[in-house]
């Protein structure tokens, strides 16, 4: 468990939080597969050794948790954040994401990052379709 994770969860008085499932989680023509163990989601792209952790869920805030660093994840032509177009649209054990970020938190409500939009196209494709949201249009938690 990580620094942020163990935070949260004393937010929460040190419970367990709900294991939420994405049944039989999402592959994608490329061979890279979108899965959870227990509340943690992964990513395990196809020729990698290792599943790339994405974020986690604490249910009974319906909260995603996601970690980043702007100057690694931060679109920076755009000033937008990316984010696995399928797991938001098919969320359902959340209705917010939470950015953790190394000085500060950002909070948006998964609806409000789908009706943006932003489909941005680039040359070479990433693992999944991703949608984007600005930075801008993020509420500053902490």
């Amino acid at each position: 468990m990580n620094p942020y994770e163990k935070e949260i969860k004393d937010k929460l008085g040190g419970k367990q939080v709900e294991a939420v499932q994405i049944a039989n989680g999402i592959t994608y023509s490329d061979g890279s597969k979108l899965f959870n163990e227990g509340d943690t989601i992964f990513l395990q792209v196809k020729d990698e050794p290792q599943a790339r952790r994405i974020g986690w869920i604490v249910r009974k805030q319906k909260r995603f948790y996601t970690e980043r660093i702007p100057s690694r994840h931060l679109h920076q032509k755009s000033q937008c954040y990316g984010f696995c177009f399928q797991l938001l649209k098919n969320a359902q054990a959340f209705d917010e994401v939470v950015i953790v970020e190394p000085t500060r938190m950002l909070s948006a409500k998964v609806k409000d990052i789908l009706d943006e939009n932003n489909f941005p196209y680039f040359k070479a494709q990433g693992f999944e379709r991703q949608i984007f949201y600005p930075l801008d249009k993020f509420k500053i938690t902490c």
